[in-house]
């Protein structure tokens, strides 16, 4: 399907994920090309991740290798990218290599990119502050707290 390569880059661990593209066919689906496996009447997509990824690893943090292999399902006569049947390979290392088991996800949330937290969205409560206004009533266990916004 691929190759993984992983090279040590400042205490970090960098990978890059080549996928073989002959053993893939390119699908049109939803308005986008996806490279696809067919086998067993279905076909298993790949979906890059759309948004910045550090592409690093580390023994107990696998999670941006998971996120470079998202697949998607569907049977042929299925129209379009059926992007809510996800699959997540859940990786795990083992004596024999880096295994992935597959998870079921909904993709349809990457479809929109995540909310800008710099553009004000008109929330009522924007911010919260809280500010130690000191001991009330001289107790050393009780602060009182303003809360503002």
């Amino acid at each position: 399907m691929g190759t993984i390569s992983f090279l040590p880059v400042d205490g970090k661990i960098s990978f890059k994920l080549q996928l073989a593209t002959e053993r893939f066919k390119d699908y049109f689906l939803s308005i986008k090309e996806f490279k696809c496996l067919e086998g067993n009447n279905e076909l298993q997509c790949h979906v890059p991740y759309p948004y910045p990824n550090s592409a690093t690893v580390s023994p107990d943090n696998l999670r941006w290798l998971e996120h470079s292999l998202l697949f998607f399902y569907k049977t042929p006569r299925d129209f379009g990218a059926r992007l809510s049947n996800g699959l997540y390979y859940q990786m795990q290392i083992t004596e024999q290599g880096i295994v992935g088991t597959p998870q079921a996800i909904d993709l349809v949330q990457m479809g929109a990119p995540p909310a800008d937290p710099s553009q004000d969205r008109g929330f009522l409560l924007p911010a919260i502050f809280c500010a130690c206004l000191g001991n009330a009533g001289g107790q050393e266990s009780y602060a009182e707290v303003k809360i503002t916004h």
